[in-house]
This record gives structure tokens, C-alpha cells and sequence, in this order.
């Protein structure tokens, strides 16, 4: 019997710390231009988590006119979250639609080694959301399209 519990309990704790979760960005590359981490989403909206925000703020957005169309033709900037361009695959796909502009998603400034936060502290920082948008303005685009992946996969 106690053999059967241990049996069990090893099974279960294989099972449960081979899975893991990861974005489709992370390549588990760790040299200089490895994995950096996601976009926040927030910062992508233009939301400043650390901002006071007021019941007035989310009425002035909630009254924006802002509606979102696609024309076959129309150029893009797509962007995926945490990785260097977007994935292939997702570019075969839109190119026959759309003139697509492919944009790095990785973020801006990351402590994962220590080192990168050191220069880029000293420049000023922009809002991502307005960065994001000079270059799809920049490109002739009128929509930006940002994403995020994650698998579940187990080791």
C-alpha cells in the first residue's frame, strides 16, 4: 500500500512541475537577445497604472467615437508581445490582405540581466501607446494590431 502512495505521489508531482506556462514569444534563448518579457497591455492602451484615474476619466473614454475598420489593402503595423517581429506564420496569413509592417514587440527596458535598465534610464521615457502609434503613423498605417501568446507546455 505504501508503495502505491508513493507510486501516486510521484506521479502527481511530475506531472504537476513539468507543465509550465510561456508566452509563443519565449524561445528559451538566453543570450544577449534573448526573452525580454511581454508589453503590458495597459501601457499598449495608453493607462497609467499608476495614475489616479476618476469615474470622469473612464466617461471621457467611453464618449470617444472611435470606431475600428479594416479595407482590404490597408496597411498595418502588427506587432507581437516579447518577441523581436512577429511570427511567421501570423504574416503569411494577413500579407494577402494587408500591407503589413511587421514592429518589434519586445519591451523598451528589462532587469532580467541586470544591465539594461542602467542606459535607458537615463533618456526620457515615452509613453508606449505614443511611440507605437508615431510608428504606425510613421509607416502610413492607420491601425496597429499588438498580441499576445501563450502555450502551455509541459517538459
Amino acid at each position: 500500500m505504501l508503495l502505491k502512495h508513493t507510486f501516486l505521489f510521484s506521479l502527481v508531482t511530475v506531472l504537476t512541475v513539468g507543465c509550465q506556462i510561456r508566452s509563443i514569444s519565449n524561445s528559451d534563448y538566453g543570450g544577449t537577445w534573448g526573452y525580454r518579457g511581454e508589453l503590458s497591455e495597459l501601457q499598449v492602451l495608453g493607462v497609467d497604472a499608476k495614475q489616479q484615474i476618476t469615474n470622469g476619466d473612464i466617461q471621457v473614454a467611453l464618449k470617444a467615437d472611435i470606431k475600428i475598420s479594416l479595407k482590404r489593402g490597408d496597411r498595418i503595423v502588427l506587432v507581437q508581445s516579447g518577441a523581436q517581429f512577429p511570427d511567421g506564420s501570423v504574416l503569411d496569413e494577413l500579407k494577402p490582405y494587408y500591407s503589413v509592417v511587421p514592429l518589434s514587440g519586445v519591451p523598451a527596458h528589462s532587469d532580467r540581466y541586470g544591465r539594461y535598465g542602467q542606459v535607458e534610464d537615463a533618456l526620457p521615457k515615452q509613453p508606449l501607446d505614443k511611440s507605437l502609434r508615431l510608428a504606425a503613423a510613421k509607416a502610413g498605417a492607420k491601425t496597429l494590431i499588438v498580441y499576445w501568446g501563450i502555450l502551455e507546455t509541459g517538459r
